[in-house]
């Protein structure tokens, strides 16, 4: 005979899935936001001198800001993490590409794989990044990711 079922983490503490609903929503602004940012600066010229290699770094950096920001804000929804990071990481991967097509289609402003590039590694090193922060600070490890396959 089994007992009460016991549930452990968050759920314990009472968060139900409408309190982490509404978690998600609230951290979902910010990475929101920087997607908004970013469709409304691809509609701005480029400022002068702003050119070459330097442009991938930011589209990595800025990429690297917004996985991690979504998979900050799809933990919330207590998922296993390799999803919430592999989500993350496809949220903004795909929002690159939506990014590119933008300027695709500004007078200003061109298409550009590496960009594109810069985007998907940006957004999985900051996916990656937030796993790597969550097991670290939890010591939570996924099924089959420790010694034997355990």
């Amino acid at each position: 005979m089994s007992g009460p079922r016991r549930v452990a983490g968050r759920e314990a503490a009472g968060r139900g899935p409408a309190t982490r609903r509404r978690a998600f929503v609230r951290r979902a602004v910010w990475p929101a936001a920087l997607m908004l940012a970013i469709a409304l600066g691809s509609l701005r010229p480029l400022p002068v001198g702003f050119a070459g290699g330097s442009d991938k770094l930011v589209h990595a950096g800025t990429w690297s800001l917004l996985g991690a920001g979504w998979a900050h804000a799809l933990g919330a929804l207590a998922w296993p993490p390799l999803r919430v990071a592999g989500l993350a990481a496809g949220i903004s991967a795909a929002w690159g590409g939506v990014d590119e097509a933008i300027q695709a289609g500004v007078p200003w402003r061109d298409a550009d794989g590496g960009d594109l590039l810069a985007d998907l590694l940006g957004a999985g090193a900051g996916a990656g990044a937030w796993l790597w922060y969550r097991r670290r600070r939890t010591g939570a490890r996924e099924p089959g990711t420790g010694p034997g396959g355990r």
